[in-house]
């Protein structure tokens, strides 16, 4: 008879299945699992504080965005960085950036379906719709620009948006009041793979150069047989072929010579194939990522409802901050704030969240929002062209004035 667990996911991301996912399969090879409201372990993420009303049982940080673990906040942390905790930390980076936490097998280094006919597809892809959250997302943007000075680049998505398909599932379909995305259901990401097929190159930017973590932008791609644009972790190549993709953090951000790379390999289908035919991961990649995962699950199981964080610790709050940033966009002065008095009292945080959800739920903030969008729009950029234009002659005709009256 299998030994009963009670566990609890809480804070994690939208599209997170709580009743079936990678940690609950492996969970349920051993015990019996129930998810209760009075769980003796918790695995929780960066999208929300529900974790700290959770005092009395083994919280288990599982990290899928670019923050590093708290462990005065947490007993045990999975995640991305390569870091070390003794036993209290794993890093499984190919599980946590695949698909519904798939590990990578050997079979993804086999290239025998790259054929001639793969040089003669569309040139390039674009599929994005986060334009906002993470300096990557605005990088990606002058980036795409940069290649379509040379030819055209397919954008599906809601950024830059330039064709429409419905090859692709919708992934969100909207965002609550929070600004949090609304999530339909994961059949976006097979969808997308079989949209990249048809291209030769992907460009691949993640939204924060974290080391480390790698996500789903550049396994996406390469299932796809499409070769990567890839900019984010500057580590990849500790766990990725370097021959098999672009990497744009070999180019210190120049990207006129990032593009003139691509137009090498665009002209040059002897050379574009080679790249496509090159197993994707280093031949020393950890393909044994699942394994570790069940052995560290295991072990914190066995060991039962005992917290090892240091219960006269300080919650330091670092991924309140993360989730402050995700929900409230770029007023960083209300995140400082909200941070600053978390740290310092820390029962007050529901209110203070409660008076910041007040703040943005404005008719004022929802102005901000409108002019900001306006302002993102090609009608708002031609305005404030013309806005900036006008300071400039101001300021040269006021310089020349001072310079005839000194004269």
């Amino acid at each position: 008879m299998k030994k009963k667990i009670k566990i609890k996911f809480v804070d994690v991301p939208r599209e997170f299945d709580k009743k079936s996912n990678f940690v609950l399969d492996i969970l349920r090879e051993r015990y019996e699992v129930e998810i209760s409201e009075s769980p003796d372990f918790i695995f929780y993420g960066i999208f929300g504080i529900e974790y700290l009303s959770y005092v009395n049982c083994v919280r288990i940080f599982l990290n899928g965005e670019p923050v590093f673990p708290n462990f005065n906040d947490c007993d045990y942390a999975i995640g991305y960085a390569y870091m070390s905790c003794e036993d209290r930390y794993l890093r499984v980076g190919g599980i946590l950036g695949n698909p519904l936490g798939m590990a990578p097998t050997k079979e993804m280094q086999n290239r025998n379906l790259v054929s001639p006919k793969m040089a003669g597809r569309k040139f390039c892809n674009f599929v994005y719709s986060n334009d906002k959250l993470g300096y990557g997302s605005q990088l990606r943007i002058k980036f795409c620009k940069k290649i379509m000075e040379y030819k055209h680049v397919d954008c599906p998505g809601r950024v830059l948006n330039n064709m429409h398909t419905d090859e692709i599932s919708i992934r969100y379909k909207g965002f609550d009041s929070g600004g949090v995305p609304i999530v339909t259901d994961n059949a976006w990401e097979d969808s997308k793979v079989q949209f990249l097929k048809k291209y030769k190159f992907t460009i691949a930017f993640e939204n924060i150069p974290l080391s480390g973590m790698t996500s789903e932008k550049l396994f996406h791609p390469f299932y796809a047989y499409s070769v990567p644009i890839y900019w984010g972790n500057p580590m990849v190549t500790r766990e990725f072929n370097p021959k098999s993709f672009i990497n744009c953090n070999d180019f210190n951000g120049d990207f006129d010579s990032v593009l003139k790379y691509v137009k090498e390999l665009d002209n040059d289908n002897e050379k574009y194939l080679q790249m496509l035919s090159e197993p994707p991961l280093q031949p020393d990649y950890d393909f044994n990522q699942t394994e570790k995962l069940r052995k560290f699950l295991f072990m914190i199981i066995e060991r039962g409802n005992k917290p090892v964080r240091n219960p006269e610790a300080v919650n330091c709050w670092e991924t309140i901050s993360a989730n402050l940033v995700l929900r409230w966009g770029d007023n960083y002065q209300k995140v400082h704030d909200a941070i600053t008095y978390a740290a310092a009292c820390q029962n007050g945080v529901p209110e203070k969240l409660a008076e910041m959800d007040t703040l943005y739920n404005s008719n004022t903030w929802k102005l901000v929002c409108k002019l900001r969008k306006f302002g993102d729009s090609k009608l708002g950029y031609l305005s404030k062209k013309f806005f900036h234009f006008l300071l400039k002659m101001r300021k040269y005709f006021h310089s020349k004035t001072i310079r005839d009256t000194k004269g």
